[in-house]
């Protein structure tokens, strides 16, 4: 008995696009390149244009790598739902590196718990910051 041509049609006459896993990551990269000037993140009275999301996330990606994060490390993330926090998800995903969000209400003993369970060679932090001119506050994850 032969073996199965692998690049014939499966039974239900649907051929396969491409066998290859996509990284979160390139589904930013290819709205920043087809719709860059659109929306692409709303953040209460804040917008991004996809160009912008691209942007941010590979200035802390390209700063992550020259910290010596790569494919595989560990990421711990704690912060509150901000904009940042979603940059610092597809930075993460675009070097190949596990993202580990916290959670905020978390006390500082249980997160060094959780940096060192989960092995993070990395963490990121928020801070929040009040702005005395317009009132907002803003998360900034350092």
């Amino acid at each position: 008995m032969r073996a199965p041509d692998p690049t014939a049609a499966p039974l239900g006459g649907m051929t396969p696009m491409s066998r290859r896993v996509m990284n979160l990551a390139h589904f930013l990269t290819q709205n920043a390149r087809r719709h860059g000037d659109r929306t692409g993140f709303i953040w209460g009275e804040r917008s991004w244009t996809w160009r912008e999301i691209d942007g941010h996330v590979s200035a802390l990606a390209a700063a992550l790598a020259a910290r010596g994060i790569g494919k595989g490390d560990r990421i711990l993330v704690h912060s509150k739902n901000c904009d940042e926090m979603f940059w610092s998800m597809f930075a993460a995903f675009r070097l190949g590196a596990v993202w580990v969000p916290t959670n905020f209400r978390l006390m500082p003993d249980e997160v060094a718990w959780l940096g060192s369970a989960s092995g993070a060679k990395a963490q990121l932090h928020s801070i929040r910051v009040r702005s005395a001119a317009s009132g907002s506050s803003r998360c900034t994850i350092t």
